[in-house]
């Protein structure tokens, strides 16, 4: 099993491997900070016993008149675990900003294959956050309700 200094360890060499502005690093807390551009920052934590890392990224406030149908979308991504590979939606509920989470294992992960589940995730929150900032005219030409995020997140 890995300890922090493994993950410290990984995340300093994914980092030299993604295209990502900045990386901050906050070994207290074990989380790190990929600033991927200047608007979306993805969230990397480690539990306390350093067996999954937790991606997580905020995707936008969802407007009052598209809740119920932003709501029902995620609700049906988070039932289709099986081909998001465990991705899953979450709202606050007092800000009503969307976020994407994804747990990847940390026993036998290594650089490479985090750089491609960070990559999947970005592109996936990418998607989603077309979707949650869509005005109900853009949206309204989503005829099959969820979006084809397919099995992107598979590592």
């Amino acid at each position: 099993m890995p300890d922090l200094d493994d993950i410290h360890n990984l995340m300093q060499s994914a980092s030299e491997l993604l295209d990502v502005a900045e990386v901050t690093e906050n070994l207290d807390n074990q989380t790190w900070c990929f600033l991927v551009d200047e608007q979306e920052v993805v969230h990397v934590e480690c539990d306390d016993e350093c067996e999954r890392l937790v991606l997580s990224t905020d995707l936008g406030i969802i407007a009052d008149e598209r809740r119920n149908e932003v709501m029902t979308t995620m609700l049906g991504y988070n039932l289709l675990w099986r081909t998001t590979g465990g991705a899953r939606m979450a709202m606050d509920p007092e800000s009503y900003e969307a976020e994407l989470l994804f747990e990847l294992p940390s026993a036998r992960l290594d650089a490479s294959r985090f750089c491609t589940a960070f990559g999947n995730f970005v592109s996936v929150a990418a998607d989603w956050r077309q979707l949650i900032q869509a005005g109900p005219s853009e949206a309204a030409g989503e005829t099959d309700g969820l979006p084809d995020f397919g099995s992107a997140l598979r590592v």
